[in-house]
């Protein structure tokens, strides 16, 4: 058993699709064997460019029935600004057997500049751009977000990470885009979302003291 979720960006226009899946494994703290923490480790990087939506559910189906995902990976998605459309066509897909056995989840990203507001999240599925980013910049901070050398792709997510930054706006607020256009964030949004709406339906590998030996989780609860 694994934990895995499944982040992914629907392309728009000119945009490419992009996917990012990072399993969760539950380590004791390297400054305090006495806690444990969750790591998220990239398993699976990929961009699609100029697929339709029906295309996209195709190809998210035939990575999700890989032996390895098909029981414990959970797909979460971006769905802001693509309408009721592909959101539609996922869980059609999901009910004919095809995305896995865990629901999707998809939720639109709104503004917010961190202040205390609306409760956001799973219920009313949105969720704050700012929130997405600290989590994300948090683990990166702590050395939990793991991006394997030499995975495919992971060079191009790690030049998203290092370009994505806050632009003031005119009203005061910030947006969080990369610094070019040149350079996309499909990877990074997708990223974001498998960190932050995390797979609570199974449990994570456990990683002993040494760090070495993979065992099965056996831990109940959530995990920083």
């Amino acid at each position: 058993m694994a934990c895995y979720t499944v982040g992914y960006d629907v392309g728009k226009q000119v945009d490419p699709s992009a996917c990012v899946v990072v399993e969760r494994i539950v380590r004791f703290a390297p400054a305090d064997p006495d806690r444990v923490e969750s790591i998220y480790r990239v398993a699976h990087i990929q961009e699609l460019l100029h697929v339709p939506y029906d295309g996209q559910v195709d190809w998210l189906a035939r990575l999700m029935s890989k032996q390895e995902l098909r029981q414990d990976a959970q797909l979460v998605f971006d769905q802001t600004g693509v309408g009721a459309a592909f959101g539609d066509m996922v869980q059609s897909a999901f009910r004919e057997g095809r995305l896995g056995v865990l629901w999707p989840h998809g939720a639109s990203i709104i503004a917010g500049d961190g202040r205390p507001g609306p409760p956001v999240g799973y219920n009313d599925r949105t969720v704050r751009k700012i929130d997405l980013v600290s989590r994300l910049r948090r683990l990166l901070d702590e050395g939990r977000f793991q991006v394997p050398v030499g995975i495919p792709g992971g060079e191009q997510l790690l030049k998203e990470l290092r370009a994505f930054t806050a632009k003031p706006t005119p009203s005061g607020n910030y947006t969080y885009e990369n610094a070019t256009d040149a350079i996309h964030d499909d990877l990074c949004i997708a990223a974001m979302f498998a960190c932050y709406f995390q797979n609570w339906h199974r449990l994570p590998r456990c990683l002993d003291h040494s760090g070495l030996r993979e065992q099965v989780g056996t831990h109940h609860g959530r995990y920083v």
